[in-house]
């Protein structure tokens, strides 16, 4: 018996009753739904997160499933980087060619603003046997003048036959400069070698010149770019800082489509995506469970979630009803376990124990929870403790078929407290806790490792020249 066969009848409409969470004022004007799109960065971006790694198969699996569950966009990696990355991009393009990942399935690589990066992308495609135009080319640079001078500084030096000697003596303005046109020479070549669709962003977009990122935004528009995306790379955007930044690009480019890369370190990477959207954007890039660099990147189900239920707003053809399958199959191939109290996904996000609660679920389950379970094709449980009340156990025992009378219910009750506070004076999750962070540890390879694979190698090396 589900628990809506149990629940009382509403006799009032349930919106009568309880205010809608949507209900409040805000400035946030959403694109149609129809025109919002789930960008995917768990192949490149997620496999980021120190100690994850994914091979190929795994990877052309999670792209299987993400196609499935309705992801729009999909970037599947640096293929001028790496052998691996270069045989996933093959596996995603097979596969969409022979119908196993839809085909309006958009497949992005991305690559840095020079001419190798550029060339090994455009010649992997076409090795592979597919034209230039079936992916769409993700050509970044950087935008925060801290970017632009202390980490580009050099390169952009030796690409405009400058002495490197001058890198700290030059000022900020000219290597904004050298930037520009790196990135704009970048997209023209993509396009002389046959690209279609190229998307262009900037690293560090959220702590550069708003004003520079507008002009940087209209440079890779004429040099041929047909998207953009504003990186908040070390996740420190506040709601607002997002709103007023996408509105100005937005504002500056109104024919260009504009996308969102946020990261999560201050835990509001979701709600920052969710604003960006509200604020011109129609492009949102997420990870799996949130996972990527540092504290990850804005999670998918979270912006998923926000949209639908505070806002109305469900992507037509996404299947809510996946994300916990999906986020349980991350989970293993990662090695990351999802938070049990992780929004929508979490394995307690339906689940009660207290008293209080679960009488109120017993009458009716949007006493205490405002989100469908089946939404996610999740039901509601009961977990049985310290804090359980006496319905909740008398549904249990009902349920069973057994015959039930209060002094039953109470002997069960008093028996069901004791043991789990019998449980909890023994319970020492020391070891599980030594082992948790020892599986999280172990995922990367040491530092020691790493010194002990070189002294080897020395010492091989040595004993080749004697």
């Amino acid at each position: 018996m589900s628990e809506r066969d149990r629940a009382v009848d509403l006799r009032e409409p349930l919106g009568s009753l309880v205010r809608d969470p949507g209900s409040f004022a805000h400035e946030l004007r959403f694109p149609p739904a129809d025109q919002i799109r789930v960008y995917d960065d768990t192949l490149r971006d997620g496999e980021q997160m120190p100690g994850v790694a994914f091979s190929p198969a795994v990877k052309y699996e999670l792209a299987r499933r993400m196609s499935d569950i309705g992801v729009h966009c999909m970037d599947v990696g640096f293929p001028a980087v790496s052998p691996g990355e270069r045989e996933t991009l093959g596996l995603v393009l097979e596969g969409r060619r022979r119908g196993e990942l839809r085909a309006d399935l958009e497949i992005v690589c991305m690559m840095r603003a020079n001419r190798s990066d550029i060339e090994r992308t455009v010649g992997t495609v076409e090795r592979l046997g597919f034209p230039p135009d079936a992916i769409t080319y993700l050509v970044f640079t950087s935008g925060s003048d801290l970017h632009v001078k202390y980490k580009l500084g050099q390169a952009l030096l030796r690409r405009e036959g400058r002495p490197v000697e001058d890198w700290l003596d030059l000022p900020v303005a000219y290597y904004r400069e050298a930037n520009l046109r790196m990135l704009s020479e970048a997209i023209a070549m993509t396009r002389r070698l046959g690209a279609a669709e190229i998307e262009f962003g900037a690293e560090d977009g959220s702590r550069a010149d708003p004003g520079y990122m507008v002009e940087l935004t209209r440079a890779g528009q004429r040099a041929g770019g047909t998207r953009t995306a504003i990186a908040d790379t070390v996740g420190c955007f506040s709601p607002y800082a997002a709103q007023e930044l996408v509105r100005s690009v937005c504002r500056a480019v109104p024919d260009l489509p504009v996308g969102l890369h946020f990261h999560n370190d201050l835990g509001i990477g979701a709600w920052n995506t969710v604003v960006g959207l509200g604020s011109g954007a129609r492009y949102f890039m997420t990870s799996v469970n949130g996972i990527g660099e540092r504290c990850g990147n804005a999670p998918m189900h979270q912006v998923l979630m926000q949209l639908r239920y505070l806002f109305g707003i469900t992507v037509p053809g996404f299947r809510y009803d996946g994300l916990r399958d999906l986020a349980r199959y991350l989970e293993r191939v990662s090695g990351i376990p999802v938070p049990p109290t992780e929004p929508g996904i979490g394995l307690n996000v339906f689940s009660h124990e207290s008293g209080i609660h679960t009488a109120g679920m017993i009458i009716h389950p949007a006493i205490y929870q405002f989100m469908p379970p089946a939404d996610f094709a999740a039901e509601i449980t009961y977990v049985y403790g310290k804090h359980s009340g006496a319905l909740v156990v008398e549904e249990a025992l009902s349920g069973a078929g057994l015959p039930v009378d209060h002094e039953l219910v109470d002997r069960v009750m008093t028996e069901v407290k004791r043991i789990r506070e019998e449980r909890a004076a023994r319970g020492d999750f020391g070891a599980f806790h030594e082992v948790y962070y020892g599986h999280l540890a172990g995922l990367g390879v040491s530092r020691a490792e790493v010194v002990e694979l070189g002294r080897a190698l020395v010492h091989a090396s040595a004993s080749r020249s004697a």
